[in-house]
């Protein structure tokens, strides 16, 4: 049953990569300490469905992570948000902020995606420490 299930999610989330429909939030980090002080925020993925559902991503990457297609999605990710991050510059470096995104164990394996990671850190001439690389199990 979990082989079919994967192989329905795998073959979702290699549609979603080839139709452009994974979809990128920004998830506001809280201190608990001060409620009000805006830390920063955490970058999410989410598959959006042709009928517009979204898809929780629990079952997608545990079946990507069985099959090896997280160095893919990392990758998307990864440009995605350094995308976003370089239009948002200016705000980064005045307001002090820090971006998580979270990567594979498997995409640290993977050259293009650290080599994209480099690029977008430097090419896009983002604050010192803005953005914070957090390693999934």
């Amino acid at each position: 049953m979990r082989r079919h299930d994967d192989a329905i999610a795998v073959g979702k989330l290699r549609a979603a990569l080839r139709k452009d429909r994974l979809q990128l939030y920004a998830q506001r980090l809280v201190s608990l300490c001060v409620p009000t002080a805006a830390s920063g925020y955490e970058i999410l993925m989410r598959l959006r469905e042709e009928d517009g559902n979204l898809i929780s991503p629990g079952p997608l990457i545990a079946a990507a992570q069985r099959y090896q297609l997280l160095p893919s999605i990392d990758l998307w990710v990864i440009r995605r948000a350094m995308q976003m991050l370089t239009a948002y510059r200016e705000m980064l470096q005045t307001r002090g902020l820090s971006i998580s995104i979270n990567m594979s164990g498997q995409s640290f394996d993977d050259e293009n995606c650290i080599a994209q990671l480099v690029q977008g850190l430097t090419g896009g001439k983002l604050p010192t420490g803005c953005v914070i690389i957090e390693i999934t199990e």
